[in-house]
């Protein structure tokens, strides 16, 4: 888009220039009228475009998310000590679900090849050894063998 805007600006002064030093041509003043009515268009498109901003938006989103994941964490962890009770953990366990939806309703749409390297690429699909790479000892899925007396 950045690009596109450069190349018509460029060409459209190229083309006004062109009008100075040739004031006789015909071209010049008709090619740079279209170049510069293709400029104000692809503006107009881009005024409400910025992708600096998009990109800080996901950051914030995945920061606001990686949050509740560290306390759906420690959630478990103090369900797997039995630190916490039923009533407790419920309240938790409501409040953390709410916050998960505060930040996917504001957060930024995924666009459609991220989207694909999720749903066909598989990308957003973890193994057991890498879902214990997060987790405490206690909560790991997979128990490591240490030897033949293990």
């Amino acid at each position: 888009m950045k690009l596109g805007q450069i190349v018509l600006s460029g060409l459209t002064a190229v083309g006004a220039v062109g009008v100075i030093f040739d004031p006789g041509s015909a071209i010049f003043p008709h090619a740079t009228a279209v170049l510069a009515f293709a400029l104000f268009f692809l503006n107009g498109f881009a005024k409400d475009i910025d992708p600096g901003e998009a990109a800080q938006k996901h950051r914030e989103a995945a920061s606001d998310i990686w949050n509740v994941r560290e306390a759906y964490l420690s959630l478990l962890a103090d369900i797997r000590n039995g630190a916490i009770s039923m009533a407790t953990l419920r309240q938790r366990r409501d409040d953390l679900q709410a916050q998960l939806h505060k930040i996917y309703r504001i957060a930024p749409r995924t666009d459609g090849k991220a989207q694909d390297a999720l749903k066909n690429k598989e990308d957003l699909t973890f193994t057991d050894a890498e879902i214990d790479a997060f987790l405490p000892a206690p909560l790991k899925r997979t128990v490591k063998d240490s030897g033949p007396n293990a």
